[in-house]
């Protein structure tokens, strides 16, 4: 058995000794990916925000 495996068995053994199946499975449902993903989109909007706020900075005042 390979350190990989080991870790696998732990943990499932784990889950169940705790009992937290159900919320593993409803507190994960998005996953990392997802979360890379909003955190990008996050910083997006952000330097979209910036950017527009130095364009609008830089227009000349009509005084």
């Amino acid at each position: 058995m390979n350190t990989l495996d080991k870790s696998r068995l732990d943990w499932k053994s784990f889950v169940e000794k705790e009992g937290i199946q159900d919320d593993l499975k409803y507190t994960n449902k998005d996953g990392y990916m997802e979360k890379v993903a909003f955190l990008q989109r996050v910083d997006d909007r952000r330097y979209e925000s910036l950017k527009q706020g130095q364009r609008q900075a830089k227009k000349p005042s009509s005084s």
